[in-house]
């Protein structure tokens, strides 16, 4: 789960590592570490706003050649 650090005030919370991480950043966590800091204010969720076909329509397709 996707959420986008919005305080950090420890290196860590209820285990959660958190000392790579600065302001602002964005992390892939795992659902549990996730809602854990958007519960203590210390995240937002992030969402993908395309649909999920779309997502992986973009990443199935072949990508075109550039003509000259």
């Amino acid at each position: 789960m996707r959420v986008r650090l919005k305080r950090k005030l420890s290196e860590s919370i209820n285990g959660v590592d958190l000392s790579g991480a600065r302001e602002g950043d964005t992390l892939d966590l795992s659902p549990r570490d996730a809602l854990l800091l958007i519960a203590e204010g210390w995240a937002i969720p992030v969402y993908d706003t395309r649909r999920r076909s779309d997502r992986h329509k973009a990443q199935d397709r072949p990508r075109k050649k550039k003509r000259n």
